[in-house]
């Protein structure tokens, strides 16, 4: 494949400016046909080793682009906020890969990764969505970031809360 994500991982750790929706990713999206390679895999998802780990790699560059939506800045020890890139921004990037968004109405451990989770009367209700799941064709790549509601008497909110998991 000449086309890799890993090269736009490469790029975006690399990067030291203000704006990387503008200076990389649609730079990136427009140099390269992502979205034309998404589209080619099959349905069946039946992958060669390349495409699969194509699609690893890109579930890392999600990764590294939510980390700064997230609540908890420092939960891996490394000081690194990761790329500032806002929400809209990273569901237009998403969708310029060829990929779905998905934000949850309820929340399900599925597609759902709990990222805080306050006090409330309601266990397991979504507070707010700091950013979409991500599905390619029937592959969910990249759950949703949540925040949840959860009554204290029920849950731990402070365990819940500092979970290194």
């Amino acid at each position: 494949m000449s086309i890799s994500i890993r090269d736009l991982y490469d790029k975006i750790i690399d990067y030291k400016g203000t704006n990387l929706y503008k200076d990389i990713l649609t730079c990136w999206i427009k140099e390269f046909s992502y979205k034309e390679f998404v589209i080619s895999l099959p349905d069946s998802l039946n992958l060669s080793n390349e495409e699969n780990w194509e699609l690893y790699a890109l579930s890392r560059v999600l990764d590294i682009l939510t980390l700064s939506m997230q609540p908890n800045k420092n939960s891996d020890g490394s000081n690194w906020l990761g790329p500032i890139i806002e929400k809209k921004e990273f569901i237009e990037f998403v969708k310029l890969l060829g990929l779905e968004t998905i934000i949850p109405e309820k929340y399900n451990s599925f597609n759902c990764e709990i990222f805080e989770t306050i006090e409330g009367d309601t266990n397991f209700e979504i507070v707010e969505c700091l950013f979409p799941a991500i599905k390619f064709k029937n592959l969910l790549i990249k759950r949703s970031g949540v925040i949840i509601m959860n009554n204290k008497s029920d849950y731990n909110l402070d365990l819940i809360n500092h979970s290194k998991i």
